[in-house]
């Protein structure tokens, strides 16, 4: 694949990784309102796991756009 061709999955995907850190700021607004300052576990909580969910989404994304893993594997 050449430059033109990746460059606006390199962009979608940069800009769905700015979104989803975005959203995740705002989840743990949301989560520390849920918990209030009670010493609890957070998964308890949907925003909890939601934030779980999006910690995820954004390691994989980060690693699939900003790192050279597995893109220069040919068979």
């Amino acid at each position: 694949m050449d430059k033109e061709d990746s460059a606006p999955w390199s962009l979608t995907s940069l800009l769905f990784v700015v979104f989803c850190l975005v959203y995740a700021v705002y989840q743990v607004v949301i989560l520390i309102r849920a918990i209030s300052g009670k010493l609890e576990n957070p998964l308890q909580h949907e925003e909890g796991r939601e934030m779980g969910g999006l910690i995820i989404i954004i390691t994989w994304t980060g690693i699939s756009r900003f790192t050279n893993l597995g893109r220069y594997i040919t068979v």
